[in-house]
């Protein structure tokens, strides 16, 4: 069965203080709140839960949160995109890799690498030409979420 995750935004995001961002572990991956391939769940809907915490929002979700749920986007995950060898490309990021890190410096580092990897691996030019529409949706999706993290920081 899919695995499911809760990419509502927590408490501790919403209520951050100045200068230092409070971030939380994202919840397990087996704690269900949004089922995938429901009836009316389109590939847009389920793209805009992950990179936003509401239908409405305006602001995405942190990077490091949309970077280690991304192979939940993946199949067979996500059952409303089909399979492709490309996909087994992506190394999946650990849950605990932006945790407890104390050093600021350090964990902008650690984003910076990781969003150069995402961004070397969805790179229109380097995805395989063989994509079908739901594939290009989800990498171009994914695509635009990275440069939008870009842009504000």
């Amino acid at each position: 069965p899919p695995r499911e995750f809760d990419y509502r935004r927590s408490q501790s995001d919403s209520n951050a203080t100045a200068g230092r961002t409070q971030r939380e572990r994202p919840a397990s991956s087996c704690t269900a709140t949004r089922p995938i391939g429901l009836s009316g769940v389109t590939l847009s809907d389920r793209l805009r839960s992950w990179s936003h915490p509401t239908k409405d929002a305006k602001k995405p979700f942190s990077v490091d949160k949309l970077l280690v749920t991304v192979p939940l986007l993946f199949p067979p995950d996500n059952e409303l995109v089909e399979d492709h060898p490309y996909f087994s490309r992506w190394k999946a990021i650990d849950e605990d890799a932006f945790w407890n890190i104390d050093d600021e410096a350090q964990l902008g580092k650690m984003l910076k690498r990781a969003v150069l990897k995402a961004k070397l691996f969805l790179h229109p030019d380097k995805l395989p030409k063989d994509c079908t529409e739901n594939q290009n949706l989800l990498f171009r999706t994914m695509w635009e979420a990275i440069l939008e993290y870009e842009r504000a920081s």
